[in-house]
C-alpha cells in the first residue's frame, strides 16, 4: 500500500511516517509533499503513470494551498477516487470538520497527536 504525506514540516511528515510504522499498518510505500499544490503534482504525476495512493495524510494550514484547498481540487478533479482521506489540524470547529468531510476526509487527527491515535484513526480506513 502507498501514501501520500503532506505537510510543509518534514518534522511532522516524518513523525506521522514513523507512527504509522511503528503501528505495523500496511503501508510500505510514503510519498511525501510540502503543501497542497505540491501534492496536486505528485497525484496528477502517479496517475499519468498508472499509480495510486491507498492513503493520504494532509496537514490543515500549508502556505500555498491549504489541506482543505488540496482536498477540494483533488475532488474537482477526481484524482484519486476511493483514496482514504485524513486530515491533522489544529482546529476542531464544527465548520472546519464539515467542510473536511465534505472534501472527503474520513477522519481527524488534532495535534498535537501519539503514535496510538494515527493507529486508532487510521487502521479501521485500511481493513
Amino acid at each position: 500500500m502507498r501514501a501520500l504525506l503532506v505537510d510543509d514540516s518534514l518534522l511532522l511528515r516524518n513523525m506521522v511516517e514513523r507512527a504509522i510504522r511503528a503501528s505495523d499498518l500496511p503501508i510500505d510505500t510514503f510519498v511525501h509533499a510540502t503543501n497542497g499544490k505540491d501534492a496536486l503534482q505528485v497525484l496528477r504525476i502517479e496517475r499519468r503513470h498508472g499509480n495510486k495512493f491507498d492513503l493520504i495524510v494532509t496537514d490543515t494550514n500549508m502556505p500555498l494551498m491549504s489541506g482543505l484547498e488540496f482536498l477540494e481540487q483533488v475532488q474537482a478533479e477526481n484524482l484519486c477516487p476511493g483514496v482514504q482521506i485524513v486530515m491533522v489540524t489544529t482546529e476542531d470547529s464544527q465548520e472546519h470538520l464539515a467542510r473536511a468531510a465534505a472534501a472527503g476526509s474520513k477522519g481527524n487527527i488534532c495535534k498535537p497527536f501519539t503514535a496510538e491515535q494515527i493507529n486508532t484513526v487510521i487502521r479501521p480506513l485500511l481493513e
